[in-house]
């Protein structure tokens, strides 16, 4: 389920999904997650683009996702040594490192219609 991230007193985001390697205590992340995962809808997709770009590698989310359920492709951003992030390159495996906790995302099973 979508868990709220307050930033500071006056930004709260709901990412589709988050990924922490700390415990969250209470009803919302105090903190930046270590991968945001949003889906891209049309509604939605220039503000995943811009401002949550922005606002998440400026926080230092390590991974920041965009999913396009509609071409069935992700876009895995990296967030580099300055802070900034790049987009990284993959075939059918992506590979993650969430603080020493390594996981594969097989993008041939996400996509199966089986």
């Amino acid at each position: 389920m979508p868990i709220d991230w307050q930033i500071d007193d006056e930004t709260v985001v709901q990412p589709d999904i988050s990924i922490s390697c700390k415990a969250v205590t209470g009803q919302r992340f105090k903190f930046a997650p270590t991968a945001i995962f949003e889906i891209l809808s049309p509604g939605t997709q220039k503000k995943d683009r811009t401002v949550k770009f922005e606002l998440y590698q400026s926080q230092g989310v390590l991974y920041y996702v965009l999913v396009d359920a509609q071409k069935e492709t992700m876009e895995v951003y990296l967030l580099n040594q300055t802070g900034k992030y790049e987009l990284q390159t993959f075939s059918d495996v992506i590979s993650f490192d969430f603080e020493g906790c390594k996981a594969d995302l097989h993008l041939s099973r996400v996509w199966s219609k089986n």
